[in-house]
């Protein structure tokens, strides 16, 4: 069994660099959902500093969820 990285005493995490690269290749995101300038894994991104939000459950921050729709 792999041991746990231990993490740091904070509330700020990020998605490793290694594993964002997997799942882009297959989905291909155009927005960080939470994320901040430092972190962020896309252009757009929502979060403290984002020009489009820093809350993704936000009026303004719902323009960007249109065209999603939930698996079936």
């Amino acid at each position: 069994m792999r041991a746990m990285a231990k993490l740091k005493p904070t509330d700020l995490y990020e998605t490793p660099v290694e594993v964002f690269a997997k799942l882009n290749d297959e989905f291909r995101f155009t927005l960080d959902l939470c994320a901040d300038r430092a972190t962020r894994k896309c252009e757009d991104w929502i979060g403290p500093g984002s020009s489009i939000s820093d809350d993704a459950f936000s009026p303004e921050a719902q323009k960007y969820f249109c065209g999603l729709r939930r698996a079936r």
